[in-house]
C-alpha cells in the first residue's frame, strides 16, 4: 500500500511544445481518471485514519481554531509566494535553471477548460496533502524498523518531503526545488493548524495562481 502511495502516477502530462515566438516550451495540463482514482483512495485514508493518527489535536475553542487556521493560511500562502519569487530570481540569473524549466502554461479559458483544471487540480492537491502531509509521516513513524534511528522524526519528515518533490521532476530543477521547499512549508502549516484543510487550501490556491500566471506569460 505504501509503495503505491510513494510512487504515484504523474497527474500532469507534459507536452513539450515550442512557443510561436520562440519563447520556450509550454506545459500542457491534463488530468486523467487516475487523478480522481487516487483522490478517492486518499479520501479513504483520511476517513479511516483521521481519528487514529490525530485524535488529540481537536482542542480549543472555535474562535481560537479559526484564528490559528486563518493566520497559518495567510502566512503559509505568503511563504509559498516568496519561495516562487526566489526561484524566479535564481532562474533569471542562472542559465542552467532557465533551460530546465517551462515559461508558459497552456490553459483553455473556456467553461470546460476552467472546470477541468479546477476539479483536476483540487483532486491532485487533495491526494498530495492527504498522502504526504497527513498519512505518510505518521505511517512511517509507526513502522518498527525506524524505531532504531535516533533522529527518526527529522529523517522521516525529510523523507516525506523528498518523496513529495520527486514526482515534480517533469517541471525541471526549479520545479523540483519549488516542490521541496513548498512541501516543508505545507507540512509546518499542517502541524501548526492541526487540520489538513489548511495546507490543502493553501496548496490549491497556490497551484491555481501559478497556472493562471503561467498562462498569461
Amino acid at each position: 500500500m505504501i509503495l503505491f502511495l510513494v510512487f504515484p502516477p504523474i497527474f500532469v502530462q507534459l507536452g513539450a511544445v515550442e512557443g510561436n515566438s520562440g519563447s520556450g516550451r509550454v506545459l500542457e495540463l491534463s488530468y486523467g481518471l487516475q487523478t480522481y482514482a487516487l483522490a478517492f483512495v486518499a479520501g479513504l485514508l483520511y476517513f479511516f485514519y483521521r481519528s487514529d493518527f490525530y485524535s488529540e489535536w481537536k482542542k480549543g475553542s472555535r474562535f481560537e481554531r479559526f484564528f490559528v487556521c486563518s493566520s497559518v493560511s495567510m502566512l503559509g500562502f505568503g511563504f509559498l509566494v516568496l519561495v516562487y519569487a526566489f526561484l524566479v530570481v535564481i532562474q533569471r540569473w542562472t542559465p542552467f535553471f532557465s533551460d530546465a524549466t517551462f515559461s508558459k502554461v497552456h490553459f483553455d479559458f473556456s467553461f470546460s477548460g476552467i472546470a477541468g483544471v479546477f476539479f483536476g487540480s483540487l483532486a491532485s492537491v487533495f491526494y498530495e496533502e492527504i498522502v504526504y502531509r497527513f498519512y505518510l509521516p505518521e505511517a512511517f513513524l509507526r513502522i518498527h524498523f525506524f524505531e532504531t534511528f535516533r533522529l527518526r522524526k527529522i529523517a522521516l519528515e525529510a523523507l516525506c518531503v523528498i518523496l513529495f518533490a520527486i514526482p515534480h521532476l517533469y517541471l525541471g530543477v526549479p520545479g523540483l526545488l519549488n516542490a521541496f521547499f513548498c512541501g516543508i512549508v505545507l507540512r509546518v502549516c499542517f502541524i501548526r493548524s492541526k487540520t489538513i484543510f489548511v495546507p490543502l487550501l493553501i496548496h490549491f490556491l497556490y497551484n491555481i495562481s501559478m497556472i493562471v500566471a503561467g498562462s498569461m506569460m
